[in-house]
């Protein structure tokens, strides 16, 4: 079996796990729904419990073992018994099957197979991101050979971050993965992303949201196959968040626009922006903001259908409004899910760090393994992203902003963001011409990103990679939203009736050209000189992969009678492990004789 189908495989075998989880909690057998749109808020609810289990697992357990593999499989199938039982139990009308498959539909289907399989090859290429050399694969390492470690901020400040996508890396390092798992993630929750748009555009009728997911596909694309070994490949956040973004944005773009499965569509957003902000605490705001506009727009909903039976001469109870927003049974699962997001990430903040958190100095627990305030990391971070040359200064005050304007023009996002601008513009000025924008929507729908994005410019480092998918999505919402319009526009307009060909083969052709450019330039596969193989009974699987990075380091023995490892021609570890480290207090000392049992400051 080669590695690339191999990952091919994982992916698959990952993405119908999380829609049998999912597949219970979602579905209504009093609601007509297509097959499509069931799978498609399946594979997120699903995805979101996944993780959720994983983290949880992975406080008792390390998640390369079979405790934990059984312990997730248990999940699993307890949750796709249940989605069986649903489905059995479905009305006979719950699911319209039909498949209205248009050739030009067909053309973006075999656009993202590409793009899926080129991520399967570079999967297997050179891990190149800076940070994963740095600590990524570190935290990796600890959270697949060991349980939750108390005090392993105390070790390095960035191994006691509590980012999901770590212990999720982890896990995809099992079987005949053999710990490389974290090669697969990013690339994993791309093609999520490509499969709830495939679904999306085998419909007949299409959502603002599919217009949303493919602009968002388009523009994520596109500089992710082109860097795909500094962003996909190696296991960043960023990347994920990107994605998880335009998913969000699609979800809540269906919800403001339509009654039709407001609930789900609302409350699927909701629990992919919970998934975000276990990737990046930023995407909290982004939650808020969700929250705060699903609300609003029930207040408007409520507000509007009061006048139109005032008008009717009808009692304006707001019944109507009610019913659009779907049973309490899915808000209060969305809810129990966000909590229990909460409190496994605060368990695992209070083991690894001691702070709640973590690396914010929200509150310290009285703890042995207490790790020094992360306000001496989290100043000279904010600093750094601001103006590298005087970081103390730039950490407070406003002086940095011209010396962060003037490296501008040599950042790519400037120029997507340019375009973006110059589309949005466009798009909006034909679709004020030929159709109904519904404005209030819109603005709703790009609340979110436009909050968040003001909280990485005020408080955050503002590197745009902390915030790719909300300024992003505050270019890819209103064209998309503009698309959709016109496209729903009274076919007296020509123009209306070529919108969805033309953005299918437009963004079909972009994709393309970047895989195939992106496939002769950036894949290299004689350079994936290090093998693995893995046999069970009659299957004998070997990968060939490109090693990490070899790096010195020196031995250096702690007061506390201490070894650790120190890398001697940058901070950067790769991959030397354990106890290897470029920063950490003289003082550190192991909580006992091994290393699950922690470090003391």
């Amino acid at each position: 079996m080669s590695g690339s189908f191999l990952v091919l495989v994982t992916w698959a075998f990952v993405i119908v796990s999380c829609v049998a989880i999912g597949y219970g909690i979602t579905t209504n057998k009093r609601l007509e729904e297509s097959i499509t749109g069931q799978l498609r808020y399946a594979l997120w609810w699903g995805f979101a419990v996944a993780v959720l289990g994983i983290l949880a697992l992975s406080i008792a357990f390390p998640l390369r073992s079979a405790a934990a593999a059984a312990g997730m499989g248990a999940v699993v199938a307890g949750c796709a018994g249940y989605s069986i039982f649903r489905y059995v139990t479905r009305s006979k009308n719950s699911h319209d099957t039909k498949i209205h498959l248009s050739v030009f539909a067909v053309l973006l289907l075999i656009a993202l197979a590409a793009a899926v399989v080129f991520f399967a090859v570079a999967a297997l290429g050179p891990v190149m991101n800076y940070d994963s050399g740095l600590y990524h694969l570190g935290a990796i390492k600890y959270a697949g050979d060991y349980s939750t470690i108390p005090g392993l901020a105390n070790l390095y400040f960035p191994l006691g971050y509590s980012n999901s996508i770590f212990p999720l890396a982890a896990f995809l390092g099992n079987g005949p993965w053999l710990g490389e798992g974290y090669r697969l993630v990013n690339g994993l929750i791309i093609t999520m992303m490509l499969v709830d748009l495939a679904f999306r555009w085998i419909r007949g009728s299409r959502t603002v949201g599919a217009y949303v997911l493919l602009v968002g596909a388009v523009v994520t694309l596109v500089p992710m196959v082109g860097l795909s070994d500094y962003w996909v490949t190696s296991p960043t956040s960023d990347s994920a968040v990107l994605a998880l973004t335009m998913v969000m944005s699609a979800y809540l773009a269906d919800a403001l626009w339509t009654s039709a499965n407001r609930a789900r569509n609302g409350s699927t957003a909701f629990v992919v922006a919970v998934l975000a902000v276990s990737l990046r605490p930023l995407m909290a705001v982004f939650l808020l903001a969700v929250i705060g506009v699903l609300v609003m727009r029930y207040i408007l909903d409520k507000h509007e259908s009061a006048t139109e039976r005032r008008i009717a001469g009808q009692s304006a109870s707001g019944f109507g409004v009610t019913r659009e927003y779907g049973s309490r049974a899915i808000w209060i699962s969305a809810g129990v899910i966000a909590a229990l997001f909460g409190v496994v990430q605060s368990v695992r903040d209070f083991i690894m760090s001691g702070w709640l958190q973590f690396p914010l100095s929200i509150h310290a627990f009285d703890v042995a393994w207490l790790a020094p305030d992360p306000v001496w990391n989290r100043t000279p971070t904010l600093g750094a992203a601001r103006d590298p040359l005087h970081l103390w200064e730039a950490a407070v005050g406003w002086g940095w902003i011209p010396v962060w304007a003037s490296r501008l023009p040599s950042q790519w996002e400037t120029y997507v963001i340019l375009a973006l601008v110059v589309a949005s513009v466009i798009s909006i000025i034909v679709a004020i011409k030929v159709a109904s924008l519904n404005a209030k929507s819109l603005l709703l729908a790009m609340m979110p990103a436009l909050l968040t994005c003001a909280a990485w410019f005020l408080a955050s480092p503002p590197s745009f990679r902390f915030v790719w998918g909300p300024i992003f999505s505050l270019g890819v919402i209103p064209i998309a939203w503009s698309l959709f319009a016109v496209a729903k526009a009274n076919k007296v307009h020509l123009i209306s009736a070529f919108v969805a060909p033309f953005a299918l083969v437009l963004s079909s052709t972009v994709i393309l050209a970047v895989v195939a450019y992106a496939g002769v330039t950036r894949i290299h596969p004689g350079l994936n000189t290090q093998q693995h193989s893995w046999a069970v009974g009659p299957i004998d699987v070997s990968v060939y992969f490109a090693p990490v990075v070899d790096v010195p380091t020196k031995s250096k023995t702690l007061a506390s009678g201490l070894i650790v490892q120190i890398p001697t021609t940058s901070d950067q570890c790769w991959n030397v492990y354990p106890l290897c480290t470029a920063q950490l207090s003289p003082t550190v000392a192991m909580r006992g004789e091994s290393l699950q049992d922690g470090f003391l400051p």
